[in-house]
């Protein structure tokens, strides 16, 4: 069990010691084994310690204590956790993969790069899913290849990149088939 040392109605320590002094002006070693009758007269309370219940984006804060006759309870509030901000370089970094990809996808549009560059590029672009939002103007990868939404849709089984001409452009540069493999 846990206690708390409650001098003029506050809550002064919210543990144990294991050497301690008496009222009476006695020190004990092994105070945190006392008996809970000695504890009692000595000003330590039981604490009723429950936080709330929270998910990942709340905590639960002790705010204080409410103090009873024969026991105290700790109180809780819940807070918003709050993310720490992006660090400069990781925005930096973003800022950067951006505008890596904004180059290429002009380039990629203007069917101007060559099979060894589309696979050099193409990991600065996410793999294709099911089941996706998909926007015009969106590249994915696909079989290596680099693909371009051309109409908006939610991606299912049967539009795979390779078979749905009507949803996507295949940048694969003329005259190459579209690479086999991951």
């Amino acid at each position: 069990m846990k206690y708390v040392l409650v001098e003029h109605g506050q809550v002064t320590k919210t543990r144990l010691p294991r050497t301690g002094t008496l009222k009476d002006g006695s020190t004990v070693s092994n105070y945190n084994l006392l008996p809970h009758e000695i504890l009692l007269a000595e000003g330590w309370l039981p604490l009723i310690d429950d936080p709330p219940e929270t998910d990942d984006k709340h905590r639960a804060v002790r705010t204080g204590y409410e103090i009873y006759g024969d026991r105290v309870e700790a109180i809780y509030s819940i807070e918003e956790i709050i993310p720490p901000p992006i660090q400069t370089e990781e925005l930096v970094e973003q800022a950067q993969i951006k505008a890596q990809k904004l180059a290429v996808k002009s380039l990629i549009q203007n069917d101007s790069l060559s099979t060894e560059e589309i696979i050099e590029l193409a990991p600065l672009f996410p793999a294709y899913e099911v089941g996706k939002v998909y926007k015009v103007g969106d590249i994915f990868t696909y079989k290596r290849s680099l693909f371009e939404v051309v109409q908006e849709h939610t991606s299912q089984e049967g539009w795979k990149p390779d078979v749905e001409a009507s949803l996507y452009k295949n940048h694969t540069p003329k005259g190459e088939n579209v690479i086999n493999g991951g």
